[in-house]
């Protein structure tokens, strides 16, 4: 089970002029006017509100193989945001789901499109995994299991490819120089979970 919080995307273009998109976990995303659409599945996730925070729970159906399993998926366009000096992505987020990264995805949010940087965050109950594309190092952090965390990705677009920033709960987990820019004109924010593995 997934429970989120608070998901905000703050972009400063130049000082005195900020674009800010929140979401606050009292309405389903699709249902803010915020332009997040619900990705069509075959066995959608089950989903409720629970006092300020959205809750997804996916489950792994019976048959198989191929393992048959649930999904809960949300995305937002981002070409509102290309071009921006700063941006920074911040959600809080509790999850149970078991590690088994090569398996499934407990939970995720990406930061991506299709030129630009790229930032996939895996999050277990115990572990986060951080992926910036197959020519980087993968980066993983321990956090403590049964709690909601902080999270955050801040970018500057400094030439020439900008640099990142991922904390965790205020700390430093990684920094460095990015691999593009991002957001650009086709970059979009992706979260949601997949089933659990049926050996976890």
């Amino acid at each position: 089970m997934t429970r989120c919080a608070l998901l905000t995307f703050f972009a400063a273009a130049a000082p005195g002029f900020a674009q800010l998109v929140s979401y606050d976990g009292t309405a389903f995303p699709e249902e803010t006017g915020d332009g997040w659409i619900r990705l069509d599945v075959l066995y959608p996730a089950d989903r409720w509100l629970d006092s300020g925070w959205f809750v997804q729970n996916a489950h792994v159906l019976g048959g198989g193989p191929p393992v048959i399993g649930e999904w809960g998926f949300y995305r937002r366009e981002l070409e509102d945001h290309a071009g921006l000096t700063t941006w920074q992505l911040t959600w809080v987020m509790a999850t149970d789901g078991p590690q088994a990264f090569g398996a499934v995805s407990p939970a995720s949010i990406v930061a991506g499109g299709n030129s630009g940087g790229f930032y996939h965050f895996t999050i277990a109950k115990d572990e986060v995994r951080l992926i910036r594309g197959s020519q980087f190092p993968m980066v993983f952090a321990n956090i403590e299991e049964g709690m909601s965390h902080v999270y955050r990705l801040e970018l500057r677009n400094t030439p020439p490819t900008g640099t990142y920033v991922f904390s965790i709960d205020g700390e430093v987990i990684d920094a460095g120089v990015a691999e593009g820019f991002y957001p650009t004109d086709d970059s979009r924010v992706t979260f949601g979970l997949a089933p659990p593995s049926r050996t976890a």
